[in-house]
């Protein structure tokens, strides 16, 4: 793959998080290829079928393979907020990076997670680098965003030696690793829906699942649109926790809550409130119970199951 592009053409000078992580994204897939960056219309319009040209040079076209989005007629997502150059990029090659960064045994990961990714991660450098903010967010409540901080790298106005090409190249490095990471943790996301559907589809009990380990279940009950599930159990870090399942996604508020005479209580309080003999903890939230065993935290659980019911109209 990487001898069909030789060149990897964008604007010099300042940098912003789209040039970036489009380099991220177009270096990853053909690493052969050499940056070049420059405004000289005389590269810009010359440019061979074996170039890539993105974030310059006033067009889009997927099939030429120019991915600019300053034009007048900048291209526009179905909701109507501006592509920036990354973007476009994603739209066009973040299925191949991500096919050659992850194996996937499962066909339909691979769109869930640029699904997402685009969603959650690029679609913000869009707006940002379009001006354009969703509603509710302004440029102040973005100053911790990564299109804001990744401009950080870029040279100061008295630096005496300013290198913006080798400052590009430091800032890449950073924005790989962060998409990298991104990546790595959606393709867990991924492993961790197969044992959450397994969990469902063996449970005895609809409003509860077992699983084998800590690992990120709310979101894939809410995937599959799954109404039943109120608590998860699993082992962690030496003990047994309950968990609730949220309202929504997103929510911090739970299905069904623990008990409110659990809020905050450790030890001895939470041993003396529940009658479990190896109670731990009981988040104040009452989203979270610990206990020391199995057989402990099911006790818990089940509790929590009756909590709020009169006999007559227990499940």
């Amino acid at each position: 793959m990487g001898s069909e592009v030789s060149r990897l053409i964008t604007h010099s000078g300042s940098f912003h998080a789209d040039d970036l992580f489009s380099y991220v994204v177009l270096s990853g897939l053909f690493p052969g290829a050499r940056l070049v960056r420059t405004r000289d219309d005389a590269v810009l319009t010359q440019t061979q079928a074996d170039d890539i040209v993105f974030d310059v040079g006033m067009k889009f076209s997927a099939e030429e393979r120019r991915y600019d989005h300053h034009q007048r007629d900048k291209p526009s997502r179905p909701d109507g907020a501006p592509y920036s150059a990354l973007g476009l990029i994603w739209k066009h090659h973040g299925h191949d990076y991500l096919k050659a960064n992850v194996a996937f045994e499962d066909k339909g990961a691979v769109e869930r997670i640029w699904d997402r990714i685009d969603k959650d991660f690029i679609y913000f450098i869009d707006c940002a680098d379009n001006g354009v903010y969703p509603e509710g967010v302004t440029r102040k409540g973005t100053t911790t965003s990564i299109s804001l901080m990744i401009e950080h790298f870029n040279p100061v106005f008295d630096d005496t030696d300013a290198d913006y090409d080798r400052a590009f190249k430091d800032a890449a490095g950073v924005c790989r690793k962060f998409l990298d990471a991104r990546i790595k943790t959606e393709a867990a996301y991924e492993r961790a829906r197969k044992v959450v559907l397994a969990a469902i589809e063996e449970t005895s009990d609809p409003r509860v699942i077992e699983l084998p380990r800590s690992l990120d279940w709310n979101g894939h009950v809410f995937d599959i649109g799954n109404q039943d599930v109120l608590y998860a159990i699993y082992p962690a870090h030496g003990n047994w926790y309950c968990s609730a399942a949220k309202a929504e996604i997103g929510s911090f508020e739970n299905r069904k809550s623990l008990p409110e005479e659990w809020a905050g209580l450790r030890g001895a309080e939470l041993v003396k409130a529940t009658n479990v003999d190896d109670a731990v903890f009981c988040h104040e939230k009452l989203f979270v119970c610990v206990a020391e065993s199995r057989e402990g935290i099911l006790d818990m659980m089940r509790q929590a199951l009756d909590y709020g019911l009169s006999p007559t109209r227990k499940p």
